[in-house]
């Protein structure tokens, strides 16, 4: 989508700031508490059910979805379906920030490890019905690495909700050593990417960054990896995920 000359100044802005907080980052306050058991692979699903009807940024066209409620909530289960298949042995958290409807919450509980419900955060909800969708999934993936800080794992994959594990998906070629991505047109796919356990303090940085960027207009795309050494990263293609776009029913996805 074309940008007019005012987005493009905030776009600016945004990895500006960006760049910013990646260089003012500390992380010398580290846990010294035991680690909790817990899987060698997490997954965590960034989901938005009951999508609000405003439209996103400034074109009053694109709508946030043109999937029901009800759709998006079956596509759902079949993102938490298609890891039970592809990786039975993974831990399954799925971060919500919209308000669900009692039989939604009981099914979601009963087949992920842990539902982490965020409509009740006046900031999740606010990013979640402003403008920039990136901006609500960075701040859900904040609030995620608090609730892990003392967890230990091997590997942790961000799988966007209602997309899927597909076929060409396998656990074994995600590195263990650097962060995991598919790159399409310049920039990082933020459906599907790994964080190795080494690197989750880097990752917090990345997130944080990509919060302030976001909320100028900048795509979470355009940001998360920015500022990651080439040797932090391998790039995977393909990585193994599919689904419909949310804007636009006629595009499918297969990375």
């Amino acid at each position: 989508m074309k940008m007019n000359r005012r987005t493009k100044i905030f776009y600016k802005i945004g990895l500006l700031i960006a760049w910013g907080a990646r260089a003012l980052w500390s992380d010398k306050l580290r846990t010294t508490a035991k680690p909790i058991s817990a899987n060698p692979y997490i997954f965590l699903i960034t989901s938005t059910i009951n999508a609000s009807p405003r439209h996103l940024g400034e074109n009053t066209s694109l709508v946030r979805s043109v999937y029901s409620p009800d759709q998006r909530f079956n596509q759902t289960l079949k993102t938490v379906e298609s890891i039970r298949q592809r990786v039975p042995d993974a831990l399954v958290l799925l971060l919500e920030n919209s308000k669900l409807l009692v039989h939604q919450q009981s099914v979601l509980e009963s087949v992920c490890d842990q539902l982490i419900l965020l409509s009740e955060d006046n900031v999740a909800v606010r990013l979640r019905d402003g403008p920039n969708k990136g901006a609500a999934e960075a701040y859900l993936l904040m609030n995620a690495q608090l609730l892990l800080k003392d967890c230990d794992f091997k590997i942790l994959f961000k799988l966007s909700g209602r997309y899927v594990l597909s076929e060409r998906f396998d656990r074994d070629r995600f590195p263990l050593d650097r962060f995991g991505f598919l790159k399409r047109d310049g920039v990082v796919s933020s459906r599907l990417y790994s964080v190795p356990v080494n690197l989750r303090k880097l990752y917090e940085r990345q997130l944080s960054a990509s919060l302030l960027a976001t909320r100028f207009g900048v795509s979470i795309e355009d940001v998360i990896s920015r500022g990651l050494k080439a040797s932090q990263i391998k790039m995977l293609d393909p990585i193994g995920v599919s689904g419909p776009l949310a804007v636009d029913s006629g595009v499918f996805i297969d990375e």
